[in-house]
């Protein structure tokens, strides 16, 4: 997933031009699907200012609304459809549109995307199969709990309707969603602050099972040239991340490696690295 590569070994100069390029490809892309949502909005009715606001905010998943009703206030299921589309969106890691904007390549499905999409379809499923059980609601009433499921796993906060109508299920489940999507972790973002440490050349995060937490961060870090590995380095990276990116979002395990697998143009495979992790546990499961 890494999707940025500097040709630099100065050790003072390499934060600032990775630092640079991160940043720049982040505002463009954020900024194309911010017009893209507006042009969107007024499609379906919305006024200029409205417009603006709501694209600004639903990309972003900040989830400001310029009315007390959220997006409810307009009682139009187009309205809702485009807030769902950009909220999806904006909840995928933006590397999956560095990769297509920038390198034109249609990136492999990540499994935290599959994942993010799956708890979105299997919610909104459960959801809609529960409140249509008894009596058929309307295809508006249908879109809301769409429109709501999503804004909570994005963590947007945008709304339309009132929750506690949604019988026994609705309260608990958005409850568990609201845990649920409070902890989604990009790899790009866990990768883009350890790449900013001044012992860091490059690295590459994956997803590593665990027996406790079913899954934890794992990093494999190329030290830059004079850096020696050690346990306090370790403790260093990880703090660095939890500073500088959040606190849960640390890697649990940080593995030094002398280089990363790439294809010939230079891009990190880390799919081999979880081919890699994989087969090794399970060589230590069969001789455990």
């Amino acid at each position: 997933m890494q999707l940025f590569k500097m040709e630099s070994s100065d050790r003072s100069d390499k934060p600032l031009p990775r630092l640079v390029e991160i940043s720049r490809s982040i505002i463009i892309i954020y900024v194309i699907l911010s017009l893209a949502c507006v042009v969107a909005y007024l499609f379906v009715g919305l006024t200029p200012f409205d417009a603006l606001t709501h694209g600004m905010t639903t990309v972003a998943t900040g989830g400001f609304s310029t009315h007390d009703e959220s997006l409810g206030y307009y009682e139009s299921s187009s309205v809702l459809w485009v807030a769902i589309l950009f909220m999806i969106v904006g909840g995928l890691p933006f590397s999956v549109f560095v990769a297509i904007f920038f390198t034109r390549n249609i990136p492999k499905l990540d499994p935290q995307v599959l994942t993010f999409i799956l708890i979105i379809l299997f919610s909104c499923i459960l959801l809609i199969l529960y409140q249509n059980g008894e009596q058929t609601k309307s295809i508006h009433l249908n879109t809301e709990y769409i429109f709501n499921v999503v804004s909570i796993v994005t963590t947007t906060g945008y709304s339309s309707g009132d929750f506690m109508n949604y019988g026994s299920l609705g309260p608990v489940m958005f409850f568990f969603l609201i845990i649920m999507a409070g902890y989604r972790i990009g790899p790009f973002e866990v990768e883009s602050a350890l790449s900013t440490h001044n012992a860091v050349a490059e690295c590459a995060v994956i997803a590593t099972p665990d027996k406790v937490r079913g899954e934890v961060i794992e990093a494999f870090v190329v030290l830059m040239p004079g850096t020696e590995k050690s346990d306090q380095l370790t403790e260093d990276l990880q703090q660095w991340v939890k500073t500088n990116f959040a606190a849960h979002a640390f890697p649990r395990h940080i593995t030094y490696v002398e280089e990363l697998p790439k294809t010939p143009s230079g891009k990190i495979q880390r799919f081999v690295l979880r081919e890699q992790r994989k087969n090794e546990i399970l060589r230590e499961n069969n001789n455990g």
